[in-house]
């Protein structure tokens, strides 16, 4: 059974709930050759990858989240593409008002500190979208030297336009000790968040 058809059955059964559910005997990882060449989601669909390097934990599939991994050399890094339909936590009637949403999420902590926030206007794309670039550092996971791990989160947001009050958030995600970071958002990463239909209902590409 292929992982499009595991997300279909348990989104019109068990809306909300995560598709690791009774009657999926498969493996959890699954990689690209066993999957669609798109995966449907609530509100989105992506484009499977194209590199065996990437794969999706069933387990954390949910109807309107997607977390697609790669392998790295450690398991002191992770790398992966994650896209969720999420509800806004203020009103959004423009591309200010997004910008003003998306940067008060991502400040300082006393976990994470945030280095660099580079968000504007997505260019020539339909809707009220945007695109970031945010680096930081998180200083509770140091390395053998004392150096705080580094994060990035590189991506872009849109307003869904048929689901009132939703975000559509579309992003590439790394953390890691400095020596393994590689800090870029790699070709296949960027193809697979260029690859998603924001939808208003399956296969139905909102305008």
């Amino acid at each position: 059974m292929k992982i499009k058809v595991i997300i279909a059955l348990i989104f019109f059964v068990f809306i909300g709930g995560c598709v690791s559910a009774p009657g999926y005997f498969g493996p959890n990882k699954v990689r690209p050759y066993h999957m669609e060449e798109r995966l449907q989601y609530r509100g989105f669909s992506i484009a499977k990858p194209q590199n065996n390097d990437w794969y999706a934990i069933v387990s954390e599939q949910y109807a309107e989240n997607c977390i697609i991994r790669r392998d790295t050399s450690s398991s002191e890094h992770s790398i992966f593409v994650d896209v969720s339909l999420s509800t806004a936590t203020a009103d959004i009637e423009n591309v200010d008002d997004l910008i003003q949403m998306l940067s008060s999420q991502y400040r300082t902590t006393e976990r994470i500190e945030i280095k660099k926030k580079d968000i504007k206007p997505r260019d020539k794309f339909a809707g009220i979208c945007i695109d970031y670039d945010i680096r930081g550092q998180d200083k509770t996971l140091l390395n053998n030297n004392g150096q705080p791990y580094q994060i990035s989160y590189i991506g872009f947001m849109c307003v869904h336009p048929t689901f009132q009050g939703r975000v559509v958030d579309i992003g590439f995600s790394e953390r890691g000790p400095i020596e393994l970071f590689e800090g870029i958002l790699p070709a296949d990463a960027k193809q697979m968040i260029e690859s998603v239909h924001v939808e208003s209902s399956p296969k139905v590409t909102s305008p």
